[in-house]
């Protein structure tokens, strides 16, 4: 596995040099994150705060779809069927939006557009999602065939847990790290490198919902632009 561990509640990310590394040991396997932890550090700069925030919200959220996932896994009965969640505008009182174990185990997936070929270095660019929840933040299940990408930059704070698979990330150091199922990381705005992943890969993520749709735009404006140039 990889050199860096970044305990999240000490507020030690190293913004723009690697990403955050979970321990399980450091979240009291996936519980809250202790807010007295967070406070103690009066001297945390306010991109550090936003991002424990971030993380916060995220991990409450995709802790329930680590429960689901570990339960699908091991084979243990199935959960009633839930209703279709994707962006729900709810009126009145809040409906909650379950994580269900089927889209969690890569059935039923939308296929996604591909990455811009500029990025693709080795591979084939399939992809494949779900989209839980799309409020404040986006809850989502990616799948992707095996390959290799160039990030320049990374355009949003990603927070995942892997399904499926393994990927291999290298910072534009050389760093290298290697994640496999059951593995969390956080991959922050502005790193740089090259991700890879292989066998089938599927993840569970979050992105705060306003920086998602903006990196997706900037790839949907490439997109069209490598279709105009052919």
């Amino acid at each position: 596995m990889g050199n860096k561990q970044i305990n999240i509640l000490e507020g030690k990310f190293g913004f723009g040099q690697g990403f955050a590394r979970y321990d399980e040991s450091q979240i009291g396997g996936h519980d809250k994150i202790s807010t007295a932890a967070v406070t103690k550090r009066a001297h945390m700069t306010t991109e550090t705060r936003s991002m424990i925030r971030f993380v916060g919200r995220s991990l409450l959220v995709l802790s329930a779809g680590l429960a689901l996932s570990t339960v699908s896994m091991t084979g243990a009965a199935e959960s009633p069927a839930a209703p279709e969640a994707s962006s729900p505008k709810q009126d009145g009182v809040k409906k909650i939006v379950r994580i269900d174990r089927a889209h969690l185990a890569g059935e039923d997936l939308k296929p996604l557009p591909p990455y811009p070929s500029e990025s693709l270095i080795a591979g084939e660019s399939r992809n494949a999602g779900h989209t839980f929840w799309e409020g404040e933040m986006s809850v989502k299940v990616t799948s992707n065939a095996p390959a290799k990408y160039q990030i320049d930059p990374q355009p949003f704070d990603e927070f995942i847990y892997i399904l499926e698979g393994q990927l291999t990330l290298i910072d534009i150091e050389g760093q290298k790290d290697e994640f496999g199922v059951g593995d969390w990381l956080v991959l922050p705005k502005g790193w740089r490198g090259t991700w890879e992943t292989q066998g089938n890969y599927r993840e569970l993520l979050s992105i705060e919902t306003r920086s998602l749709h903006e990196g997706m735009e900037a790839i949907r404006k490439k997109l069209a632009e490598e279709e105009l140039n052919r």
